[in-house]
């Protein structure tokens, strides 16, 4: 197996987990999220907090940072971009957004599918990240805020 394919099986199974759901620090992303549903992913328990819904958006715009940068495209990221609030709080439209996070997680599989071993040293889109940093940090990343939503999920029964 290539560092690259070792690399994304391990950004699989921080997003999916196993068979179980489980991804070896806890419950996956993905399988945290089967039982949200558009009222639970909108309840704020903590008035300061995010919203299980906003924590869901904020991934899905790091994901997608993340696939142009690995493409080597440069991407814009401001607070608009990095923690958008829900349109409308339906729960069609938080399933649209659950399947948003998967469609963009495939993208950003597909972006890492295309590197070589020998280019996960070398920076993205002329930065000075390294690629092997940037999969290991959006890895860190799905960690973070999957803690999160476990604990938002636990504070709104």
């Amino acid at each position: 197996m290539s560092e690259v394919e070792r690399q994304i099986e391990l950004m699989k199974l921080t997003f999916d987990g196993d068979e179980t759901g489980e991804a070896r620090f806890g419950t996956a992303l993905m399988h945290l999220l089967k039982d949200v549903d558009s009222k639970r992913a909108n309840h704020r328990p903590l008035p300061d907090a995010h919203t299980i819904w906003e924590i869901v958006l904020h991934i899905i715009a790091w994901k997608r940072y993340t696939a142009t940068r690995l493409r080597d495209q440069r991407s814009d990221m401001n607070e608009d971009i990095d923690w958008p609030k829900p349109a409308e709080t339906s729960e069609a439209a938080w399933q649209k957004t659950v399947q948003e996070l998967r469609d963009i997680q495939a993208e950003l599989v597909s972006a890492s599918n295309a590197l070589r071993d020998d280019q996960l040293d070398s920076p993205v889109a002329g930065g000075k990240v390294l690629r092997y940093l940037v999969l290991q940090g959006i890895m860190q990343h799905d960690i973070y805020h999957a803690g999160q939503i476990g604990l938002l999920k636990k504070a709104a029964l």
